[in-house]
């Protein structure tokens, strides 16, 4: 994605990605990261990106997919204050077992997404 769009504190987690796809390491990544709009807003998005290679496999370009999640990240930090402020212990309970404790509660499964950027490689 261009540079001048990108939020400043997200270049460099976007400028590892894409080269450790080009090395090889990676055939694609996805990141969240944040761009600036027209006016200065933040816009999260999910970037999708897969290096297309020619024959003899060298990169010819990439083939990018932006996802506009900028309302689920705000319902994402709205969730964690609520949580954060809880009077008491909160869990999210799946098929009868506790599969997310949160608010002074043990914590099973996966780490609630925090509000800043991340990045996943696939293979």
């Amino acid at each position: 994605m261009p540079r001048e769009f990108t939020f400043p504190d997200d270049d460099a987690l976007d400028r590892e990605a894409i080269d450790r796809v080009i090395q090889g390491r990676d055939d694609s990544y996805e990141v969240e990261k944040r761009f600036l709009g027209s006016d200065g807003h933040v816009v999260w998005a999910l970037v999708t990106n897969s290096l297309i290679r020619d024959d003899d496999g060298r990169p010819l370009f990439f083939l990018s997919q932006v996802q506009d999640i900028t309302v689920r990240r705000e319902f994402e930090r709205r969730w964690q204050q609520t949580v954060s402020n809880a009077p008491v212990g909160m869990a999210l309970i799946d098929l009868g077992r506790v599969a997310k404790s949160i608010g002074g509660l043990r914590r099973y499964g996966s780490r609630p997404r925090m509000s800043r950027p991340s990045c996943r490689t696939a293979m």
